[in-house]
């Protein structure tokens, strides 16, 4: 195996700017490269492959043979280019140099001179040198023809130069890195031609922008496009079409071919437009381009797509709340302004003719740019009130507002109600009743609250009562607010009820938020009465003679009567 100078005193790989040049002076008197053959090629050093892109980093093992014509020659060295240029007139690029192989086979590969690189002692049968992981940058620019000079490179072909140097004599030494390099002292032999069959592949590629990606237009109006297209790969392309289906016309190439040749190159950038007109509903629109390589019928596309909204601008106004207000009061209202559209709002305008003053904006205006947006993360709230109320009323907000960047303005209403406030409490009690003398009375005594305002500091009394009434049930939430919707029942009782009385309920209670008292009150009457003994205690009388008597006397002064009576008549 070959033994890299990388590992001793001279570096590796070297500058081939420096060292090989046109005045190398090679010569094949007395050892020449017989061949040069490619074993691998590994993009990357991973992998073995047969294709490079132009301008990879690769690495390859490489078989050089060289005859040795004569004996004593030292420092035998082999040199390769590894970036594909010729070296007897590279300025660039760097290079790869290895000894002759440390093989037993051939006794007269010797380190004569003990500077570490091998030496030839004797004119031995041609020697195979191998060079494994030789690092090359692969291109397909330059190579050389037959006669040394350098030619372009043919399609599939890459190349790698060999060169091989010694000395006549030990002066120098390999192992001070002083006087080996190809071109200052030591003599050499260079292959003219080393074609690996390193296939070039080209990777073109295209690409179309186009803008804006999103856009919105008013129902008529027109949607305009630009649509850019760049060469994204590493050869020209020509034969470029763009199309848009979605575009009244086809798309017009503003600017961008260097030339007016037709090809794109690989710095170019071709600047295209194209529109829609008369825009009734949204779309998505689909830009497409494809092109060939130059010299190829290896074809390239891409699409991009652009997305066009029809603006709908919207704006909403709700308005709260419906209220009671009791005379002389003041109703407030609150007034929530919302972009219900797709499109951003400006000039913003909210009234509301019967209230005092103009409806306040007291927040929601992020920025306060004046722009309510179309995203929905702006609720704008205003604030009015109406004094001093004397009678009912409708009170309309409304609210008006231009879209952006242009269009015909929005506009809402929404409505509030002020009603005046009709307190009212109703006392029910039950119910009239009759009690034996001791006896106990009980009574119940229902609230409502037949009005129009809830109701607060609500007071039943009942004086005859033993105590004041209490409330057994009906205040939900146990707020002490009797609402229009809730009922309160109230008991309470007169015990040792001796004599007949009426009881008169009495219930008090204030309007929610002010205004006068409301009051209210409902009578049961009470009777006593003896109840008759039990039947069984009440003694049955026994008639007497004398009651007998008269009773017969009576019935017989009757039969006379009757008797005389019915003569008369019968005579007449």
């Amino acid at each position: 195996m070959a033994s890299p100078l990388a590992a001793q005193t001279v570096v590796s790989p070297i500058d081939c700017a420096g060292t090989f040049n046109a005045n190398l002076g090679c010569t094949s008197n007395d050892i020449k490269i017989n061949d040069v053959s490619q074993m691998t090629v590994a993009e990357g050093g991973q992998a073995q492959v047969a294709t490079c892109n132009e301008g990879d980093l690769g690495v390859i093992d490489i078989k050089l043979t060289t005859q040795l014509n004569a004996n004593s020659r030292y420092d035998v060295i082999s040199w390769f280019g590894t970036e594909g240029n010729d070296p007897r007139g590279a300025t660039i690029g760097n290079c790869h140099a290895s000894s002759l192989p440390d093989d037993p086979e051939h006794l007269a590969i010797l380190d004569l001179d003990g500077d570490n690189c091998l030496d030839v002692n004797s004119t031995p049968d041609p020697v195979e040198q191998f060079m494994f992981q030789v690092p090359f940058t692969c291109v397909d620019d330059v190579s050389l023809d037959g006669n040394g000079d350098v030619v372009a490179v043919p399609d599939g072909e890459a190349d790698v130069f060999a060169l091989v140097t010694w000395f006549q004599n030990n002066s120098f030494s390999c192992g001070t890195g002083s006087g080996v390099e190809p071109g200052v002292n030591p003599k050499c032999d260079i292959s003219l031609l080393l074609g690996l069959n390193i296939e070039i592949i080209n990777n073109p590629s295209i690409q179309i922008v186009k803008t804006p990606v999103t856009q919105q237009v008013n129902p008529g109006e027109t949607a305009n496009f630009t649509l850019t297209v760049t060469n994204e790969g590493d050869t020209d392309l020509d034969t470029v079409v763009v199309t848009d289906a979605q575009c009244d016309a086809a798309p017009t190439l503003d600017s961008g071919d260097d030339g007016d040749d037709g090809v794109l190159g690989q710095t170019e950038t071709w600047i295209y437009s194209c529109s829609t007109a008369n825009v009734q509903a949204g779309f998505n629109n689909i830009a497409n381009v494809t092109a060939e390589e130059v010299g190829s019928d290896v074809e390239v596309s891409d699409f991009d797509t652009a997305v066009v909204t029809l603006s709908v601008p919207g704006i909403e106004i709700i308005k709260t709340p419906d209220q009671n207000v009791s005379p002389g009061g003041t109703a407030s209202f609150t007034l929530i302004v919302s972009n219900v559209g797709n499109t951003d709002l400006n000039g913003v305008v909210v009234t509301d003719a019967l209230c005092d003053a103009d409806p306040t904006l007291d927040s929601g205006d992020t920025g306060n740019d004046g722009i309510l947006p179309a995203d929905g993360s702006e609720n704008w709230v205003y604030s009015c009130s109406t004094a001093n109320v004397q009678g009912p009323f409708n009170n309309t907000g409304n609210v008006t507002a231009n879209p952006i960047p242009e269009g015909d303005p929005v506009n809402d209403s929404d409505m509030a109600s002020v009603s005046m406030n009709a307190p009212a409490v109703l006392i029910v009690k039950e119910a009239d009743q009759i009690v034996a003398p001791g006896g106990t009375a009980a009574f119940t005594l229902t609230v409502t609250n037949p009005g129009n305002v809830s109701l607060e500091n609500v007071v039943v009394t009942d004086a005859m009562c033993d105590a004041n009434p209490i409330l057994q049930s009906g205040d939900i939430g146990v707020d002490g607010i009797l609402t229009t919707a809730e009922t309160w029942i109230y008991t309470c009782s007169t015990a040792n009820v001796q004599d007949d009385f009426t009881n008169t309920g009495n219930v008090t209670a204030d309007p929610v938020g002010g205004g006068d008292g409301v009051n209210g009150s409902d009578t049961a009457d009470v009777t006593t009465i003896i109840p008759p003994p039990p039947v069984d205690d009440v003694p049955i009388p026994i008639p007497s003679s004398s009651f007998w008597a008269l009773m017969l006397l009576i019935l017989s002064v009757m039969a006379t009567g009757l008797y005389f009576r019915r003569e008369r008549t019968r005579q007449n």
